[in-house]
């Protein structure tokens, strides 16, 4: 059973679904019923559930204030799903392209969306989809499927873009650049799901520990207190930044690989045969 929130301030809390939906089900309810008022939760199928088990947990659970996103994999099984609960509804892999997102609004099949980088094929197109997201009232979330480095400066670009255009209207903008993380998402990967995919996390927490300065892997608190440092008022003054957590991945090469081939080196100009 999860526990009660902590009291450090998070207050939106994305939940993996889109598996069995029984037990998809009972993980809804049980997190709700540790939530406090004000808290959002998201529970995000990642187009997981046929459109008979979308229909069975959305009756399910509609006493239940729970955003339900992307939870079948086209763009029409969703909104036929929409039509038939009055959950708010987030629209993720279906977003490809303006004519989609423009078509979605028309058909009010969500309320928010999640822009991918990627899926739209560049900044430039997601900056104009960002922007009439912005126009037409549709919330938005910005990120991206997986964080390659030319993903990454993608997101450090958008992110001082939007911030400027927004910053006189009190909005702050930044983003998160993670480093190695242990988490299932390595397995899933790899084509596994499910307990497969959870078994992995502690094998590329060992691999993942030795590829930066700090000897350890990212933790997904180590995010967490990132995001909630940034939404406070702590960093009230801060905008426009892209942060990299990620335990001094980006400094460079690893001081001791590079300390132990020096003084190989060393060795070998004091060695009498040199």
């Amino acid at each position: 059973m999860p526990s009660a929130p902590d009291s450090k301030g998070y207050r939106r809390f994305q939940l993996k679904v889109g598996g069995e939906p029984g037990t998809d089900i009972a993980r809804i309810r049980a997190v709700a019923g540790v939530l406090e008022p004000g808290d959002r939760l998201i529970a995000d199928a990642n187009t997981g559930w046929l459109m008979h088990d979308t229909a069975r947990v959305v009756r399910a659970v509609r006493d239940v204030d729970v955003y339900i996103e992307q939870p079948c994999a086209s763009f029409e099984e969703c909104l036929l799903i929409r039509r038939r609960t009055d959950h708010p509804f987030v629209m993720d892999e279906s977003i490809d392209d303006i004519d989609v997102l423009l078509h979605g609004h028309a058909e009010g099949a969500m309320d928010v969306v999640n822009l991918k980088i990627s899926k739209l094929g560049g900044i430039t197109k997601l900056r104009q989809a960002r922007d009439l997201c912005a126009s037409l009232g549709i919330a938005v979330t910005i990120e991206d499927s997986w964080g390659s480095d030319i993903t990454k400066a993608a997101i450090a670009h958008l992110t001082r873009t939007t911030a400027n255009e927004l910053g006189e209207q009190g909005i702050r903008v930044n983003a998160i650049c993670p480093g190695g993380v242990a988490t299932s998402i390595f397995g899933r990967a790899a084509g596994l799901d499910g307990d497969r995919a959870q078994a992995t996390v502690e094998t590329m927490s060992l691999a993942l520990g030795d590829m930066q300065p700090i000897r350890r892997s990212g933790q997904p608190a180590d995010i967490a207190e990132a995001a909630l440092w940034l939404a406070g008022d702590a960093s009230s003054f801060v905008s426009g930044q892209a942060i990299a957590v990620d335990g001094g991945l980006t400094t460079g090469p690893l001081y001791r690989e590079q300390h132990a081939k020096t003084e190989g080196l060393v060795q070998l100009l004091r060695s009498p045969g040199f």
